[in-house]
């Protein structure tokens, strides 16, 4: 029997009993569902004899918590990180803007874990600590960011799991797959963080239609120099251990937000 969490691991065990003409008995779970398959040798298809041409993407909670191929990496900047926020956050304030009452009747009738996912959209753009209304504003916005996604993110886990945390049957919590994260603080004279703070406030601005000097462009000394001495002025957001890690991310600020519908 296998005991394994990705289709990779599954078809290799699953050749290997091919080989050597081993029964096998596969089975996972996803959310509520199950399922198993007994194969036989002789009798029965293995389990990699439907293959699929394209093996399914990883799990949200595995892209999300513990990616460890660069294809999580970058599943997680463009599925998740990059939809929530230049995507799904602006077309939910465009649908509420357009006919407030409509859109908040509907929210209404969702169940409260929709409700939270819609407050989370609204409050990515409209929450005083995201409001934005000038390129400066887009800067902060985006230097924030950066602290929160390669400093506080990786502080979290610290204090939830420090590197020598154990699991309940005493083995290492951090090992094999699970990486124990190192924090990657800005540092503006590191192209690819200066980069990340440039593209960011491009597109914080593109989305919410702030007016950006002709001067700023992606591939210009002269706009980076430009976001890089509005960024040394930022009031960067310390690390703040009062909301507890979780895999979808709810904390009181959300829960809130989705009481006032």
């Amino acid at each position: 029997a296998d005991a394994l969490d990705n289709i990779q691991a599954r078809l290799y065990v699953d050749d290997r009993c091919v080989q050597f003409r081993k029964p096998l008995v596969e089975a996972g779970t996803e959310a509520v569902k199950c399922n198993c398959c007994i194969v036989i040798p002789g009798f029965s298809v293995n389990y990699g004899f439907h293959r699929e041409i394209d093996p399914p993407k990883a799990k949200k909670c595995t892209v999300t918590n513990f990616p460890y191929l660069i294809e999580h990496c970058i599943q997680y900047a463009g599925e998740i990180t990059f939809q929530k926020l230049f995507v799904d956050c602006p077309e939910a304030v465009a649908e509420y803007r357009n006919n407030p009452q409509a859109f908040l009747d509907k929210v209404k009738e969702m169940p409260e874990t929709e409700k939270v996912d819609v407050a989370r959209k609204l409050a990515g753009i409209l929450s005083a600590e995201n409001r934005c209304a000038s390129l400066e504003d887009c800067v902060a916005w985006a230097r924030n960011l950066y602290e929160e996604e390669f400093v506080h993110s990786a502080f979290q886990w610290h204090s939830l799991y420090p590197r020598d945390a154990k699991n309940r049957d005493g083995t290492p919590f951090w090992g094999g797959v699970k990486t124990y994260p190192t924090e990657q603080r800005f540092d503006p004279a590191n192209p690819l963080h200066v980069q990340f703070l440039v593209t960011a406030t491009a597109l914080r601005a593109k989305t919410l239609g702030i007016a950006v000097p002709s001067e700023f462009r992606l591939d210009s000394r002269r706009g980076k120099a430009l976001v890089l001495e509005i960024a040394s002025r930022v009031n960067v957001k310390a690390f703040s251990n009062s909301a507890k890690a979780s895999t979808d991310g709810e904390d009181e600020s959300n829960v809130s937000l989705v009481q006032e519908f």
